[in-house]
């Protein structure tokens, strides 16, 4: 694998664990927001 590979390799690794983070927080958000209506 040459590096120009490695690069977006690991541009794309960077990009899903943003995404997959702030999916998180967003759920933990939303699971916070909906305790006090329990």
């Amino acid at each position: 694998m040459n590096r120009r590979e490695f690069l977006m390799t690991s541009v794309a690794a960077g990009a899903m664990m943003l995404a997959a983070r702030s999916a998180f927080a967003e759920d933990k958000l939303t699971i916070l927001g909906s305790v006090p209506s329990l």
